[in-house]
C-alpha cells in the first residue's frame, strides 16, 4: 500500500501575488463533459490562495474530473465546500471512464459508478449507476441490513442533525473502500455503509477497478486535501485508440480464407492508411484489406480505424487473451448505411466455416448487435435463457441458421441511429459472458465452451469504423 497526496496542479512558487489559476495536472486527472469531450478551460482550476491550495469546479457544463489511476480498494480522503449557494456534487466510485463518450442510456449519462452523494444536505447518499449496480447498505444503529430507506437508486444515509457544516465552511469525507464493504464518514461520523450487491465478485454486476472522479452538476464547489490510500490496479490496455502510427502493431489482418499478411503499414503524415495485400489461392486474384486511421473524428481527436468492408476478413489480435477478461469498443456505420460485421472473441483455427476463424461472435450487424454467432462446429457453443426461442433448431444441409441465437427482446433497441457512435462492452468470465450495448444487458449465456483466443474485428461487406478498443 501507499499514500498518495494528489496534487491538483504544479503551482508556480509562492510570489506576492498569487498564482494565476492553472488546470489540475493532466498525469493525475483527466477532465471531460458528458459527451466524451475534453472539459473546457475554466470548469476545473487549480488556486492559492493565502499559501492554500484548492480545486474548484464552476459547476458547468456538466463532466467530472476523473483520476488516471484506477482502484478496486483504497482509504480517500478530502475537504469540500460550497462557496456561495448550495448545491450539487458527487464523489463516483469504480467509475468507467476509459474510452467514456458519453452513456445516454444511463442515468444523466453519466458512466456506470456507484456514487457517494455530495448534494447539499444529502451528502453521503449511495446512488446506484448503471446495469445491475446494487446494493445493501448496514443500518449503523442496528448493524442489520435495510432495504427501506432505498428510494429509485438512492440509498439515504444514517440521519444525523447538522453533519455537514454552514455554507462556506469546509466539510471532511473520508470513504474506506473494502472487497465487501464501502463505509463514508463526514465530519468525523459515519453516515453510510454499503455490503453486498456488485461489491461480491460472484454478483453479474460486479465492480470493477476503476477511477474515482468528482462531478461537475450546475454548481461552484471546491475541494483540497485530496489523498489517497491505496493500489493502482493494472490500467485498462488499448488495442486501438488511434493515437499514435503504430497503433496496429499488435493486429494481423487475416483474409477469409485463412491467408495471414505480413506486409508493413505505410505511414502518412496526417493519415495512416494501411493497405495489405496477400497471395490468393487462385494467383489471378488478390486479397487487399484497407484500413486507414482517421484523424480527429471526434470531439476527443481521437482517431478510428476504418474497415472498407471489401473483400472479407478480419483484423485479429497477435496476442491470445484467457477466460477473464471484459473488452469494451465503439463503432459507428457511415449515415443513412447499415451494414454488418461482428467482434470474434476465443479466435483460435482459420476457415472453419466459410472462411471464418473457429470463435464466439457477438454480432454488429444493424439492428442485431448483441447476437450471438457460434463459429465452429462441436467445439464452440454456449447456454442462454429461453434457448429454444431464441436459437433456430439444427436442420440437416443447413449450417447456417443454428448458429445464430439472437439477443434479448427489447421494446426499443439499444443502437443509435445511423453515423452515430455506439458502444459494447462485453464480459467473460470463465464460461461465463454477457454482453451490453450503450449500456444495456443484451445478451448473456454460460456453459461457454471455449475459454482462450485472440481477438477479431470482421470487414464484412460494409464500410465501418471503431475507436477505443480496450481490454481489462
Amino acid at each position: 500500500m501507499f499514500i498518495h497526496a494528489l496534487s491538483v496542479a504544479v503551482l508556480a512558487a509562492l510570489q506576492s501575488a498569487p498564482p494565476a489559476p492553472q488546470s489540475p495536472a493532466a498525469d493525475l486527472w483527466e477532465a471531460m463533459n458528458l459527451d466524451g469531450g475534453p472539459a473546457p478551460t475554466g470548469t476545473w482550476t487549480a488556486e492559492r490562495n493565502d499559501e492554500e491550495e484548492a480545486l474548484r469546479c464552476s459547476g458547468a457544463p456538466k463532466g467530472f474530473l476523473a483520476s488516471r489511476a484506477h482502484y478496486r480498494t483504497m482509504d480517500l480522503e478530502f475537504e469540500w465546500r460550497w462557496p456561495g449557494e448550495p448545491g450539487n456534487s458527487g464523489l463516483l466510485l469504480f467509475a468507467e471512464t476509459v474510452g467514456f463518450v458519453g452513456q445516454p442510456g444511463l442515468v444523466g449519462g453519466w458512466p456506470r459508478n456507484l456514487e457517494v452523494q455530495l448534494q447539499s444536505g444529502d451528502a453521503g447518499h449511495f446512488v446506484t449507476l448503471g446495469p445491475e449496480v446494487s446494493l445493501d447498505v448496514i443500518d449503523p444503529a442496528t448493524g442489520l441490513v435495510h432495504e427501506g430507506e432505498r428510494i429509485a437508486g438512492i440509498f439515504r444515509r444514517r440521519a444525523i442533525d447538522d453533519i455537514e457544516k454552514p455554507l462556506g465552511e469546509w466539510n471532511q469525507m473520508r470513504v474506506e473502500v473494502g472487497l465487501d464493504q464501502i463505509v463514508v464518514y463526514i465530519n468525523g461520523q459515519e453516515v453510510n455503509r454499503g455490503v453486498g450487491g456488485s461489491l461480491t465478485a460472484a454478483h453479474p454486476g460486479g465492480f470493477r477497478p476503476g477511477a474515482f472522479a468528482f462531478q461537475s452538476e450546475g454548481s461552484e464547489i471546491e475541494f483540497r486535501g485530496i489523498t489517497v490510500n491505496g493500489n493502482p490496479t493494472n490500467q485498462p490496455r488499448a488495442l486501438w485508440n488511434g493515437e499514435s502510427t503504430d497503433a496496429l502493431a499488435g493486429w494481423t489482418p487475416v483474409g477469409k480464407k485463412g491467408e495471414h499478411v505480413d506486409s508493413e503499414p505505410v505511414i502518412g503524415e496526417f493519415r495512416t492508411t494501411i493497405a495489405y495485400t496477400a497471395p490468393a489461392k487462385d494467383p489471378k486474384e488478390e486479397i487487399a484489406f484497407w484500413f486507414s486511421q482517421e484523424s480527429q473524428v471526434s470531439s476527443r481527436k481521437t482517431g478510428a480505424l476504418r474497415v472498407n468492408g471489401t473483400p472479407a476478413g478480419y483484423l485479429r489480435t497477435r496476442d491470445a487473451f484467457g477466460a477473464r477478461y471484459h473488452l469494451s469498443l465503439e463503432w459507428a456505420w457511415d449515415e443513412g448505411r447499415s451494414g454488418n460485421s461482428g467482434v470474434l472473441l476465443h479466435v483460435t483455427q482459420p476457415d472453419v466455416l466459410n472462411g471464418w476463424p473457429q470463435s464466439m461472435e457477438v454480432q454488429l450487424q444493424s439492428g442485431s448487435a448483441g447476437d450471438f454467432w457460434v463459429i465452429g462446429d462441436d467445439v464452440v457453443d454456449v447456454i442462454v435463457p429461453n434457448m429454444e426461442a431464441r436459437r433456430a433448431p439444427k436442420k440437416e444441409g443447413d449450417r447456417h441458421s443454428h448458429r445464430r441465437i439472437r439477443r434479448l427482446d427489447m421494446e426499443e433497441s439499444p443502437e443509435r441511429p445511423l453515423g452515430q457512435w455506439n458502444r459494447m462492452d462485453v464480459e467473460l468470465n470463465g464460461d461465463r459472458i454477457r454482453t451490453f450495448v450503450n449500456g444495456r444487458l443484451v445478451n448473456e449465456g454460460t456453459g461457454l465452451t471455449v475459454r482462450t483466443g485472440a481477438i477479431g474485428l470482421q470487414s464484412e461487406g460494409t464500410p465501418i469504423r471503431f475507436r477505443n478498443v480496450y481490454v481489462r
